[in-house]
């Protein structure tokens, strides 16, 4: 659970300190599941290397395939642990970590972290909740794209059609790089938003947040 959301919840300081208990379980498990998620990982990366677009594509789709039943040992454990925090919490409390658990899961073009930290005006609000609205929109619009290439990818592949498997792996590919572009393309009307100060905050805020990522995944490597 989100240090953002938890915060958002007002807990009472019983309810902290269960929920500060559940933290190290949690953290031990979510180390050692990850730790056999990545060691299960290595040998299907390597034979994925090796395998060449347009060939082999059924034992590429299977392999695939793989690697997603292996994440969702992690999916897993993050929902046992979201069970064992909402018991934690009040019916009211529960209602209101729904919606933001929820909100949570829609395509974010700001860190959380960033956001607050720039403390935007009512004025700037408005208008960042505008652009988010626009850029989940066409997010979610290139997301079902790809998913509809991802099943007509998998009919081809059943069908041994390696030709037009590659075609539309070619495609999914121009549909990623399109979903960058969007992101970039509403970043950049989100900092005009911003004042001089504020941008500057962005930057750093960013580039802590990339960091902090970068060096979590070198540690569980």
């Amino acid at each position: 659970v989100a240090p953002s959301i938890i915060e958002k919840l007002n807990l009472t300081a019983d309810q902290q300190t269960k929920v500060d208990d559940l933290k190290p379980q949690y953290g031990t498990e979510h180390r050692d599941t990850s730790n056999k998620v990545i060691e299960a990982n290595k040998p299907i990366f390597d034979e994925l290397r090796k395998l060449k677009t347009g060939e082999n594509d059924a034992r590429r789709q299977e392999l695939t395939q793989q690697l997603t039943k292996n994440s969702q040992m992690l999916s897993a454990l993050n929902e046992q642990y979201k069970a064992k925090f909402a018991e934690l919490l009040t019916p009211e409390q529960k209602t209101k970590y729904t919606a933001l658990e929820a909100e949570a899961k829609l395509p974010q073009l700001v860190f959380a972290p960033v956001l607050e930290k720039l403390q935007l005006s009512a004025e700037q609000q408005t208008k960042y909740q505008a652009l988010l609205k626009d850029y989940r929109a066409e997010t979610e619009k290139n997301a079902e794209q790809r998913k509809k290439l991802s099943e007509e990818f998998q009919g081809a592949t059943k069908e041994g059609n390696k030709e037009k498997g590659a075609e539309f792996a070619k495609q999914q590919l121009e549909l990623y790089k399109a979903s960058a572009a969007i992101r970039t393309q509403y970043l950049e009307k989100f900092k005009a938003l911003l004042t001089d100060e504020q941008k500057t905050k962005y930057e750093e805020g960013t580039r802590l947040v990339r960091f902090c990522g970068q060096k979590l995944d070198e540690a569980e490597k």
